[in-house]
């Protein structure tokens, strides 16, 4: 459903609206996502109509978008149809980055920027005391960091290549030891364990581990 909902309209949080609809919000957390016409228009002041947006990813090939607090992932979704206005390729022009210390939205933020081909990947966590670190084309090497399967795709791995011979060449001639270390991020997988009732998630190199729900 939320497949057909994404192909029928990709300009939604759907997965949001259906979240607070259902009150499974917590309130105690202050939990409460912002309605996506309001993030659409957040994201349009931001981004659509910054002249620096056209300039970065002319100069560089790309630009990144965080949100710490991502929820449902509708801020996301409001850049990425703030791209797509202004006719950019936000698959392969936006790297995408969202954190939240609520791992249900974080996986409904990851599951509905997936299905938009976004690259990018989110962190579960507390943006507080646990944020993300690290350069954006990279990530960090934890595991409780998702990729989304178009942060894989060969233009980005090009852009990680690149960033790492860049990274090489500024400390040729410098003291030893002092070359930035980037490391490749592990490949994370997951999936819904309906016997279970938990998130579980497998990587080649880990052990498994899950989330009750």
């Amino acid at each position: 459903m939320t497949t057909m909902a994404l192909e029928k309209n990709p300009n939604q949080d759907f997965l949001g609206e259906l979240y607070m609809r259902c009150d499974l919000g917590n309130d105690h957390a202050g939990q409460f996502f912002t309605p996506y016409h309001l993030c659409e228009f957040m994201a349009k002041a931001v981004i659509g109509e910054h002249a620096e947006t056209d300039k970065e990813i002319e100069e560089k090939g790309w630009i990144s978008v965080c949100d710490p607090c991502i929820g449902g992932g509708a801020m996301m979704i409001g850049a990425v149809q703030a791209l797509r206005d202004m006719k950019i390729n936000y698959q392969t022009s936006c790297i995408v980055i969202g954190q939240d210390i609520d791992p249900t939205v974080a996986m409904m933020a990851y599951i509905q920027l997936s299905l938009l081909g976004c690259a990018g990947y989110i962190k579960v966590g507390n943006a507080l005391t646990d944020p993300l670190v690290g350069h954006p084309l990279f990530g960090e090497n934890s595991e409780n960091v998702y990729y989304m399967p178009m942060f894989f795709s060969e233009i980005w791995h090009m852009r990680r290549v690149c960033e790492q011979m860049k990274s090489l060449f500024r400390g040729i001639g410098s003291k030893p030891n002092e070359v930035q270390d980037i490391k490749k991020p592990e490949k994370y997988f997951f999936f819904f364990d309906q016997e279970a009732k938990q998130w579980t998630k497998k990587t080649s190199e880990t052990s498994t581990s899950s989330y009750s729900v």
